[in-house]
């Protein structure tokens, strides 16, 4: 899946890695953005961690997944690195703050962590080299700091994956063998949605790659039958029409 994040303009200057197979990132970005344009924002049911920069001054924060399309707050940022987890990965500390996270967007990392503010600051220098920045966060970030996914979050991550989003909830949770509410309590404690939600989430997550590749048969391949109804959703979730999105995919970039 090719999670997508970001609308901004084209002449924003971007840059991300995408990171092959590593158990914890999913990618890590860059972002400049001087002029303070705005930057749309879409639900990708995913934890980042960013460091952003203001008229100098620097932060570094987890970010919450949007639950609807609307303005990110990375646009308040001169210049903004980011990390991105992969599906269902949480830091530790941030375990049973989810909910938290999920309403208030942003918690500064310097509340529940000990990192050196100098060093993010340095890091965020014009001379510094993509690769010392990627370092920066996975030595901060690495395997003792983040949980390890609950075999419940895995089986319903991998079904969602192999199904594109298009699943019976009901059925995933018969196979899951535990009760609706346990399995939502543990799903949510640490993605920050329910079941349902995040479902729902990665479905239109997938149409905005499928709308991307031109895919006309989009809203039935996804498991809607009522094309009114996945308009509703798809511009929920984006802030755009399908066929909006579809026109303007040529001057904005959906990164």
């Amino acid at each position: 899946m090719n999670f997508t994040t970001f609308g901004m303009e084209k002449d924003l200057k971007y840059k991300e890695v995408i990171f092959d197979n590593n158990p914890i990132f999913y990618k890590y970005y860059e972002i400049y953005n001087p002029e303070k344009k705005d930057i749309l924002a879409f639900p990708d049911g995913c934890v980042d961690i960013q460091l952003g920069m203001i008229n100098g001054a620097v932060s570094i924060h987890f970010v919450g997944s949007y639950s609807e399309g609307g303005l990110a707050s990375s646009s308040k940022f001169d210049k903004c690195f980011g990390v991105k987890l992969n599906p269902g990965r949480c830091p530790k500390v941030l375990q049973g703050k989810m909910d938290r996270l999920m309403k208030e967007m942003r918690i500064n990392v310097l509340e529940l962590l000990d990192v050196d503010i100098r060093e993010a600051t340095r890091i965020m220098g014009e001379n510094v080299k993509t690769r010392e920045r990627i370092a920066f966060f996975e030595k901060i970030f690495n395997k003792n700091v983040i949980a390890e996914k609950h075999d419940i979050s895995t089986y319903i991550i991998d079904t969602l994956t192999i199904n594109n989003g298009n699943v019976n909830i009901a059925e995933i949770i018969e196979n899951l063998g535990y009760s609706h509410r346990y399995s939502d309590k543990v799903f949510k404690n640490e993605v920050g949605f329910s079941i349902k939600k995040y479902a729902g989430i990665y479905r239109l997550q997938e149409a905005i790659n499928m709308l991307t590749n031109k895919d006309d048969d989009t809203y039935y391949d996804l498991g809607y039958y009522d094309q009114s109804h996945f308009i509703h959703d798809f511009k929920k979730f984006t802030s755009f029409t399908p066929n909006k999105f579809t026109k303007i995919i040529s001057e904005v970039n959906f990164i």
